[in-house]
């Protein structure tokens, strides 16, 4: 973060200004880098660096980013629709996402959506992505007469956005995919009862959908989606092979153990609070209380809910009755160093 990192996003933002959560003003990306320093005259080249951008345009794709950079989106808006009339994904993104986000125009989800949906057929992943949202009615939940559309109202168009989008390495749509499947991967016996072959089919079904759950989960994972390191932890720590079934698996705590540490790191309260729980159980690990009390205490100093408060407190005071005074002050000693900055 810091500098660098404002530097370096400024720099992205020249190229393609959409960015999650939208277009960023780029200057002010560069001048918040520039505030960051001290140096007077490293300040004067940030300064060069602005003006060289801001006069760089050489076609209405970067007039377009620039007017959208100083804030003037309503021309912003006129050059991307020229450019997204004559078919150019990047433009379509843009459009559709002022029209999400009401950037010189008025928001308009059913707009926003039309214009998502080109992109996204042109292979514009983040407009897959999108779109995957506006299907799932993720995307719409203050906009009803999108999630009543009825393309928005298909079957399975959801997860075919999801795919596409998580195909191109998108780790939001790959965790959106594998809450997809395990929702589909859920099977009740009952329901089919008097069929045994439509018992079987739905069985086979479910299994590879468990499967397909938990790979995707893992891809999203392995980009540092700290959702999906959490949902893994649970899967491989409540069952037999990471599907999420047939119970608890020695085999398989490590692998909990893992990525509920990667999404604890990344400050996750579930994955901390797991840590927690397997510490002072001794589950799949050797018990340590220290470690115990330190996620509690870590939690619960970042809980709001005064319930959910309450609780991790009562949680951490049940595990500090088994601890020395000495080791209470280590683990104490410890949350902190945990702590955010």
């Amino acid at each position: 973060r810091g500098y660098a990192h404002s530097r370096r996003w400024g720099q992205v933002c020249s190229q393609e200004l959409w960015a999650d959560p939208g277009p960023v003003p780029l200057c002010e990306w560069l001048r918040t880098s520039n505030r960051r320093r001290t140096d007077a005259a490293t300040d004067a080249g940030c300064d060069v660096e602005i003006r060289a951008i801001v006069n760089s345009a050489t076609s209405d794709s970067d007039e377009a980013r620039l007017a959208a950079a100083r804030g003037n989106y309503a021309t912003a808006v006129r050059l991307w629709r020229h450019l997204a009339d004559g078919g150019d994904p990047v433009a379509q993104f843009n459009l559709g996402f002022c029209y999400a986000q009401g950037h010189g125009v008025a928001r308009d989800k059913i707009q926003a959506a039309q214009w998502y949906r080109l992109a996204a057929e042109q292979g514009h992943g983040e407009a897959q992505y999108r779109l995957g949202l506006y299907c799932e009615d993720e995307g719409v939940k203050d906009a009803p007469e999108v999630a009543t559309h009825w393309y928005f109202k298909k079957e399975n168009e959801a997860a075919k956005w999801y795919s596409e989008a998580a195909m191109q390495g998108h780790s939001e749509a790959q965790y959106r995919l594998g809450l997809l499947c395990i929702e589909e991967s859920e099977f009740d016996p009952d329901k089919f009862a008097f069929d045994r072959e439509a018992a079987e089919g739905a069985k086979a079904s479910s299994d590879a959908a468990a499967e397909s759950a938990t790979e995707w989960l893992r891809m999203a994972a392995e980009k540092g989606h700290a959702d999906a390191q959490f949902l893994l932890g649970q899967r491989y720590r409540h069952s037999s092979s990471g599907d999420g079934r047939n119970g608890a698996s020695k085999e398989n705590y490590a692998e909990a153990l893992k990525w509920y540490r990667d999404a604890a790191m990344q400050g996750h309260p579930s994955a901390q609070f797991s840590l927690g729980i397997m510490s002072m159980n001794g589950e799949g690990m050797e018990q340590d209380l220290l470690q115990a009390y330190m996620w509690f205490d870590l939690v619960a100093s970042r809980e709001a809910d005064p319930k959910h408060r309450a609780y991790l407190i009562d949680m951490r005071t049940t595990v500090a009755q088994k601890m020395t005074s000495a080791q209470t002050a280590e683990a104490q000693k410890l949350r902190r160093k945990r702590a955010p900055k």
